[in-house]
């Protein structure tokens, strides 16, 4: 028998801790932003704000001064208590194992006892969730991807937010937030995400609605504009709108193109590396779970002829993410963000709409 939504909690109220209204919130090196996502009648943003950072932002380095300063400031003006954010990809490890089938308990000491195989921390100094992606090749064993973060990181994290007055409920690694943002709920396809942030580009795999592979580029949007103000000596504004009107564009004037081809090619080179390292290792043994799209985000997801471009070798369809995937009909026809500007913001949507994944 089918049981409504609206019957399920009029009759059985969910504990009223998970009900907390809470924001997401993502720190980037260069930018921090929060959002809250409505859920009534449907899934639409409601309050959010994005503030440039002077200083580049690193948990570890503990320039944290600037962060504090704004959130405290978002605390009082917009009443903030309960948060849940994103921590960046290059601070956590992953890593795929098949364990047997049991209860959480036993799954989780399985985990934790091949824990020192795979990454490079013991048990005490790492915290470690994980997910099953399928069953094993072995009767009675489950496939489960791992998760594992520096228990230093979050402590680093929860007293960032503790300091502030805030109190974080959950932390979630950047791949999975972009993950829940740019693909449909119950999408079972296997796609290569490409978020192109300021200062990295953020690589990974998804199938299965589990990130199962990542990798970071120390190479973003700024290394762009970099490349055009140095090569055509212009401002960072004139090259940021070259950047995205011209592009790869091979009519006409070849300048923009001649600047950024160099860098562009080491973004190529990374595409085709991790394309070719998933087709070979799960594609060749489940064709179901080939690469089938690849996803952009990031801003510089707009530049003419990038997508294609970074597709020349794969040959395979790329296209421009949408943050508002899982958002009802009135958010995607009338979008609080514009397509352009929420490029940006797939992170701090995806964290914010954690419970409805």
């Amino acid at each position: 028998m089918f049981i409504s939504k609206e019957i399920f909690s009029k009759y059985f109220p969910p504990p009223k801790f998970l009900m907390m209204p809470f924001v997401g919130i993502d720190i980037s090196p260069l930018t921090i932003r929060f959002v809250e996502i409505l859920e009534r009648p449907s899934l639409r943003i409601g309050r959010h704000q994005e503030v440039r950072l002077k200083e580049p932002f690193s948990i570890s380095e503990g320039n944290h001064e600037e962060v504090k300063e704004i959130l405290r400031k978002w605390k009082k003006e917009h009443g903030l208590k309960y948060v849940k954010s994103t921590i960046p990809e290059d601070k956590a490890y992953l890593f795929e194992a098949e364990i047997p089938y049991s209860s959480d308990e036993n799954m989780r000491n399985s985990i934790e006892f091949i824990l020192e195989e795979n990454v490079p921390l013991s048990g005490p100094d790492a915290i470690f969730d994980y997910r099953i992606a399928g069953e094993g090749e072995k009767k009675g064993y489950s496939r489960v991807v791992v998760t594992v973060l520096p228990r230093t990181i979050i402590e680093a994290y929860s007293s960032l937010f503790e300091e502030c007055e805030l109190v974080p409920l959950s932390f979630i690694i950047e791949p999975q937030a972009f993950s829940r943002a740019l693909i449909q709920r119950g999408d079972q396809n296997t796609y290569l995400i490409v978020n192109i942030g300021e200062t990295k580009t953020c690589l990974f795999v998804v199938s299965q609605e589990n990130v199962e592979f990542t990798s970071t580029l120390s190479l973003g949007s700024n290394d762009f504009t970099k490349a055009i103000i140095k090569e055509l000596n212009v401002s960072p504004e004139e090259a940021f709108n070259l950047k995205k009107t011209k592009g790869f564009s091979r009519e006409g004037d070849q300048e923009v193109l001649s600047a950024i081809i160099s860098t562009a090619s080491v973004f190529r080179q990374e595409v085709d590396k991790v394309y070719d390292y998933w087709q070979t290792y799960r594609g060749s043994k489940n064709p179901s779970e080939k690469i089938s799209k690849i996803i952009l985000s990031g801003k510089d997801a707009l530049i003419l002829g990038f997508g294609d471009y970074l597709s020349q070798n794969t040959k395979i369809q790329t296209v421009i993410g949408n943050i508002l995937e899982n958002f009802g009909s009135s958010e995607k026809k009338n979008p609080t963000l514009s397509p352009e500007e929420s490029l940006d913001w797939a992170g701090a949507v995806g964290v914010a709409i954690l419970n409805g994944k």
